[in-house]
């Protein structure tokens, strides 16, 4: 959701592939419609016998913008300096956004008014306040339309988040630690599984999964899954503190790592 014209340089941004030749490749940006070029020297780190391996029209890829010229409206961009985890990172992104920007559609529909007013009444707004509009639209599926309320025209707000509570579903949240457990008496296997199966059952029902996996004993994982951050960083805690005290209180030792 972008007021800008055009993008800075370090930006990461996603591109449709336009016309490929022989030195190098022009894209379309398409956050902000305007086209790039790719150097063949910017395609890959390794040496490109045949640019065709590497890029092909009609293709999303995501770049790095090397240097912004709108005086001659010119771009330059890098498809070898994207990292793998900033290419992912980028596209999750960029599909979030355009669910965004597709409720926003249907709500200006609904409403019968122009979608970009809309847009610039509610995207840019909640994209400011949130980061992106998409995280906008969880937080009120999450907490209510109060995310809303204070940000956008309070006019706007009732039927927008009819639409919200309809399309958007709650994220959750998955985050795992390790528990090592070792436990020296003579029924030490059956204790320690005591202590996982015991923790897990106590707070099992305070999330949305609570999953437990053997990763080579003594060492364990705890996977958890909830709604909030803080909920299942607690249940976390707790769940690798109630096992590492029941084993503790039957001759073994125990400690807990964060992921």
């Amino acid at each position: 959701m972008l007021e800008k014209q055009y993008p800075e340089e370090g930006e990461l941004v996603m591109c449709s592939v336009k016309e490929v030749f022989p030195y190098g490749a022009f894209v379309v940006l398409d956050q902000y419609n305007k086209e790039g070029m790719i150097h063949i020297k910017e395609i890959s780190s390794s040496w490109v016998k045949n640019i065709r391996n590497h890029v092909r029209e009609g293709q999303k890829i995501v770049c790095k913008v090397l240097k912004v010229d709108e005086s001659k409206n010119h771009i330059d961009l890098s498809l070898r300096r994207v990292t793998s985890q900033q290419k992912k990172t980028k596209v999750q992104e960029f599909k979030r956004e355009k669910k965004g920007e597709k409720l926003l559609e249907l709500y200006a529909t609904n409403i019968g008014e122009d979608y970009k007013d809309i847009i610039h009444s509610i995207g840019v707004p909640l994209a400011n306040k949130y980061g992106e509009l998409y995280v906008a639209f969880e937080e009120a599926s999450t907490k209510g339309k109060g995310v809303l309320q204070g940000v956008i025209d309070d006019k706007y707000v009732d039927e927008l988040y009819e639409i919200i509570k309809t399309n958007v579903e709650t994220p959750l949240v998955s985050i795992t630690g390790h528990v090592i457990l070792e436990c020296f008496s003579g029924n030490g296997v059956h204790i320690v599984k005591e202590a996982l199966i015991n923790s897990r059952e106590k707070y099992k029902d305070k999330v949305e999964n609570v999953e437990i996996r053997n990763e080579g004993s003594p060492k364990y994982s705890i996977n958890i899954v909830a709604e909030e951050y803080k909920i299942a960083e607690s249940v976390l805690r707790e769940i690798a503190d109630m096992a590492i005290s029941h084993v503790q209180s039957n001759d073994g030792k125990g400690s807990f790592k964060r992921s």
